[in-house]
């Protein structure tokens, strides 16, 4: 919704209440992951099978943007009867007082850091850990510009500001792994994940409905034998509960030292109060993969042991461990 000024009650020729406005919008953008994996277990202990597994990774993925080219549509007598129609904006459904001006919104996305661990702790049995950190603090403010004035009478509104004041967060997850050996290719999994939202209570809005929340991970693929995936996922999310009394943002769209425009629309007098509880977002995921070289590996013929000489018993203590200590010499 959207804030327009003054008191209710003046009539639906100037005035209805809250306004509203709806954008819709897709874009494009590019980004680039960078990792590497050390198999740790292999390099410090090779001799233990059961640490031989463990490996650590890190990756990277740039900072990117997003512009969105797009209308945003408001909904209001106030401003389909006071507006100026040019070549940004457009006066549009009479009943529904719509009004569309061309805009754009531009959108930081953070840069990712994401050490992790997985360890094969048996041909069955599996554990990983995933820590991602994210550099949110470069979203600052929520703008939308638009790209012609929105004239109202002796006004022109040119861009409506939400700030953000994000912070830096971290993600955190860990999950099971078991491939059953009734079914070579099948997986098994099942987690939790915690992440930690970017937004204070102070610039808490409906234009970015995050928490800290936390969830169960349950998921399930498929390794068919000639390499192609399928991956499946539920996570249940749910939501702390968001009380807000100390909100900086105030309903508006002018501003603060436009006074022609403040005698128009008013800032609200009240700010971003209130309360959000017992939120849950329930998310599906399905992933398709190829794995190359996969028949390769399969095909390779493993290396034939060397013949070992045949220890005499009376010498125990140097006696393969293959060799039972009581098997007769040749």
């Amino acid at each position: 919704s959207l804030w327009l000024g003054g008191p209710d009650g003046i009539g639906k020729t100037m005035w209805n209440g809250e306004g509203i406005m709806k954008l819709d919008a897709s874009s494009w953008s590019w980004s680039f992951n960078f990792g590497v994996i050390w198999k740790i277990g292999q390099t410090l202990a090779p001799q233990l099978s059961w640490l031989k597994g463990l490996r650590v990774g890190l990756s990277f993925s740039n900072m990117t943007w997003f512009s969105f080219d797009t209308d945003i549509k408001l909904y209001s007598p106030l401003l389909y009867n006071l507006m100026t129609e040019n070549e940004g904006c457009k006066k549009g459904d009479k009943n529904s007082f719509e009004v569309t001006c061309a805009a754009t919104v531009d959108f930081t996305f953070p840069l990712l850091i994401r050490p992790s661990l997985h360890w094969q702790i048996t041909d069955e049995w599996a554990f990983g850990l995933d820590f991602y950190w994210q550099n949110y603090s470069v979203y600052d403010e929520l703008r939308v510009d638009l790209k012609k004035p929105l004239k109202l009478l002796t006004v022109e509104v040119n861009e409506t500001v939400e700030p953000k004041n994000s912070t830096d967060a971290i993600t955190f997850s860990a999950a099971a792994t078991y491939r059953p050996r009734w079914s070579k290719g099948l997986e098994f999994n099942l987690g939790f994940v915690f992440d930690e939202s970017p937004y204070p209570n102070s610039t808490y809005s409906l234009l970015s409905p995050d928490a800290d929340k936390y969830g169960p991970v349950f998921g399930v693929s498929y390794q068919f034998p000639f390499g192609l995936q399928l991956s499946a996922g539920y996570i249940p999310m749910f939501y702390k509960d968001r009380i807000v009394r100390d909100s900086v943002l105030k309903a508006k769209i002018c501003k603060p030292d436009d006074k022609s425009c403040q005698a128009i629309a008013p800032d609200a007098k009240f700010s971003m109060n209130g309360d959000v509880r017992e939120k849950r977002v329930d998310l599906f995921t399905f992933q398709v993969g190829w794995r190359f070289g996969l028949n390769k590996e399969k095909a390779r013929p493993r290396p034939t042991p060397a013949p070992q000489p045949v220890t005499p018993t009376s010498a125990p203590s140097s006696v393969p461990a293959s060799v039972p200590a009581s098997a007769p010499a040749s």
